[in-house]
């Protein structure tokens, strides 16, 4: 299984000093209490990234149901929603693009720092994709598509909240 490693000890004066993506600073007195803060992070990291990875295959989802009136046969005469098609894809593209970044030691996302910002990028991203949907759907009268695609853009938001209300306490 995939899981969020963060190895990197970012920090001015000492090892112990953590930076994290959600602007939060942490200092540690000693290199216990530094492993059980790494430990403790990368199963909340790792949960996060999950929720998001169960989201992703929601939007995808809702994506393709709604790629069969991307583009109609009458080549966009009376409808074209060619851009609104392309910029859900884009979306979710960037968003495929964050996680697979957790994939490469080199990455950066093994970083605390940059992990929180990585995962709310994705996050970002894929509430994007939902928000765009949800437009979509209400235009068109789609009532149950259209709730559907507003609960995955709030989990996305559920998901960023947790990401900068995270603040380790020993």
């Amino acid at each position: 299984m995939k899981t969020i490693n963060i190895t990197k000890k970012r920090g001015n004066n000492s090892p112990l000093d953590f930076a994290l993506g959600n602007g939060k600073r942490l200092q540690f007195t000693s290199k216990r209490l530094a492993n059980k803060f790494i430990a403790d992070t990368n199963r909340y990291l790792t949960k996060c990234l999950v929720v998001l990875n169960l989201t992703y295959m929601d939007v995808f989802r809702e994506y393709r149901l709604l790629w069969f009136v991307g583009s109609n046969s009458n080549n966009g005469n009376t409808t074209n929603y060619r851009n609104i098609e392309q910029s859900i894809k884009s979306n979710l593209q960037t968003a495929d693009f964050m996680f697979d970044k957790f994939n490469f030691a080199d990455s950066g996302s093994s970083d605390p720092f940059f992990s929180f910002i990585d995962l709310r990028k994705a996050a970002m991203f894929l509430q994007q994709a939902a928000d765009t949907m949800a437009s979509f759907h209400k235009k068109r009268n789609n009532t149950a598509a259209y709730y559907n695609c507003i609960v995955l853009a709030d989990r996305c938001q559920a998901v960023m909240n947790k990401l900068d209300d995270y603040d380790y306490v020993n």
